[in-house]
């Protein structure tokens, strides 16, 4: 009878009863004392259990042996080379009693070497290389989600490489191969070669299965997900939406391959500004692979955190609507529960996935912009630092993560004065995001920014400049002329170019030039045009000296002697505070060197 009742209560409907009838008819086999239709579940059971505890080690296991069991079975069905499938049959025990349910634990560390056990143990001992390949496919999508993406990119060029040089593709293969191929490389920040994967896939899938088909959708769902890494947004809701909706159809809404579309168009709409639509989208994701999956299960996690930085951006909108003592008057636990929600998800990652998985380091830098835009910068930095750390070690120095990361952690060093170091971590991040991403990618323009920004704080106008013209195109491009990111951007680079004339005009004027015999006419011209280009009040207190004091000197050098004590005096009004003994040292000055000059 308990037999009979677990199986009435399966999570998975396709393990339950199917039909009333059928539970009917075990209960009346159960009070005939016949035998029931019903297993008993011990075993499953308890290795569902250990799948829970265990589940990369899990995941390993169970694509290694579908992989093996599938391959051996067309080796067999085609009575070909029986020897060969023997072998592969030795080498399957082999890994599965290495993999098998132990009760060990599942650190990354022992993923890790499972992972490497059975690729050393595949090569070993699977003589045929199209079996190998074969098996080489279902590894390397484990290998995939444990977050090694350019080892499972290789596993899966030398699977093709095996299939082509023996003539051994059919479509299917092909289409089994290009999917984890395209997947693999936009995980691992290959979006240009990911996109020419998924647009050559769909034509294969397209011709093979008609465009209504479910395979179909899933690619479009890969195609729309690196379009949004290139930063076309708009191209990539349509395909996700399209994506969605044959899912949907296909296999409604409890269903974990509609739910991926899902949750990508939750972050395009987070992209898009459209707030609403993305917090409905992120909470039935959240709510679906719950209900699915259970609340530990790594991609649950993923979508809990995606929940998170979501709900973070949120809680900086609301703040952002009050003004000082009122913004956490509003709701003073605002920030406690989003960041005690945000560090649930990094340790259960960190215990599931390990520290330096792309998710777990996700969800880290999603909390290191909460902490930087909620004013905790010393807090932030402190967990930027480890991030960067774990990220460079298992992604690489120009994966996209890494790069995100470094610049981040350049503007938090920015704000806490640390300036030498920012100044070495900007420089590479632009660097790498340049060859990675391209000049006009929304990542780039990002880090651009912010190194722009801080040879702004460091005087370093020219530079500056340069760095803002770099970026002006990627933003027209991607928000268009009229968004505030592209005008605080115009403004930025109009600010610069003034700073960049004061300067000219400096070097014409300057009282200690070495070359007298300068343009000082141009040099005032410089400096007349500079002062009714931004806000003079404004320019005395951003950075380098008061252009008054320029105009005084400017003057002087051109004989108008009154206008320069005037020029001077004004500088010494507009002053900052902590520079006014400064400029009445330079007023002084002005005042003996005219005096001279009259004598």
């Amino acid at each position: 009878l308990a037999v009979i009742c677990l199986k009435s209560m399966e999570k998975e409907l396709n393990r339950r009863y199917q039909t009333m009838r059928d539970f009917a008819d075990d209960l009346r086999r159960f009070l005939a004392d016949q035998p029931i239709l019903a297993k008993p579940p011990s075993v499953i059971y308890k290795s569902r259990k250990w799948v829970q505890r265990n589940y990369m080690a899990a995941a390993c296991l169970g694509a290694i042996v579908a992989g093996f069991l599938a391959s051996t079975v067309l080796w067999q069905r085609a009575e070909y080379n029986r020897k060969i499938a023997n072998s592969a049959a030795t080498a399957l025990g082999e890994v599965v009693s290495a993999l098998a349910p132990s009760g060990a634990s599942s650190a990354p560390e022992r993923t890790k070497k499972l992972l490497d056990d059975a690729e050393s143990s595949i090569r070993e001992r699977v003589a045929s290389p199209a079996l190998r390949a074969q098996v080489f496919v279902s590894l390397a999508k484990v290998v995939r989600e444990a977050g090694d993406y350019r080892r499972s990119l290789g596993l899966l060029d030398e699977a093709k490489a095996i299939f082509e040089a023996g003539d051994l593709f059919d479509g299917e293969v092909l289409i089994t191969v290009q999917g984890a191929r395209g997947d693999a490389l936009m995980n691992a920040g290959e979006f240009e070669q990911a996109k020419t994967t998924y647009i050559e896939l769909l034509e294969e899938k397209r011709a093979l299965y008609g465009s209504q088909h479910v395979s179909y959708f899933s690619t479009l769902n890969g195609l729309g997900s690196v379009e949004a890494q290139l930063g076309n947004f708009e191209k990539a809701e349509g395909y996700l939406s399209e994506a969605f909706k044959g899912l949907r159809e296909a296999h409604g809404l409890d269903s974990l391959i509609t739910l991926r579309p899902l949750n990508n168009l939750g972050a395009v709409f987070q992209k898009l500004d459209r707030d609403d639509e993305a917090s409905e989208a992120l909470r039935m994701v959240v709510e679906g692979r719950k209900k699915l999956l259970g609340d530990d299960h790594p991609d649950t996690l993923s979508a809990l955190s995606n929940w998170s930085a979501h709900s973070a951006m949120m809680m900086q909108k609301k703040v952002g609507e009050y003004q000082g003592a009122d913004a956490v008057r509003s709701d003073p636990d605002m920030l406690g529960r989003v960041v005690a929600q945000f560090n649930d998800v990094i340790k259960a990652q960190s215990e599931t996935l390990g520290e330096g998985h792309p998710d777990t380091l996700r969800t880290s830098y999603n909390l290191v912009i909460l902490l930087q835009n909620s004013e905790q910068i010393e807090e932030a930095e402190e967990l930027a630092v480890k991030t960067l750390k774990r990220a460079r070690v298992s992604m690489g120095d120009s994966h996209l993560m890494t790069l995100t990361t470094m610049s981040t952690l350049a503007g938090l060093s920015d704000q806490l004065g640390k300036e030498a170091r920012a100044g070495a971590l900007h420089q590479e991040a632009v660097a790498g995001a340049v060859e990675s991403l391209g000049d006009k990618h929304p990542i780039t323009n990002d880090i651009v920014w912010r190194y722009a920004q801080h040879l702004v704080a460091i005087r370093e106008y020219d530079l500056a400049a340069k760095q803002a013209r770099f970026a002006l195109p990627g933003h027209i491009e991607q928000f268009g002329e009229s968004h505030p990111y592209t005008v605080g951007l115009k403004q930025m680079l109009g600010f610069l170019e003034t700073k960049e004339r004061l300067i000219l005009a400096w070097e014409l004027v300057d009282p200690d030039r070495k070359d007298l015999d300068t343009d000082v006419a141009e040099g005032l011209r410089l400096i007349e045009a500079a002062l009714t280009a931004h806000d003079p009040k404004y320019l005395c207190h951003h950075g380098g000296d008061c252009p008054y004091d320029t105009l005084a000197w400017a003057h002087y050098a051109n004989g108008n002697y009154d206008e320069a004590i005037s020029a001077s005096k004004r500088a010494l009004e507009l002053a900052p505070e902590e520079r006014k003994t400064m400029y009445e040292g330079y007023l002084d000055r002005l005042q003996r060197m005219i005096a001279a000059q009259e004598d």
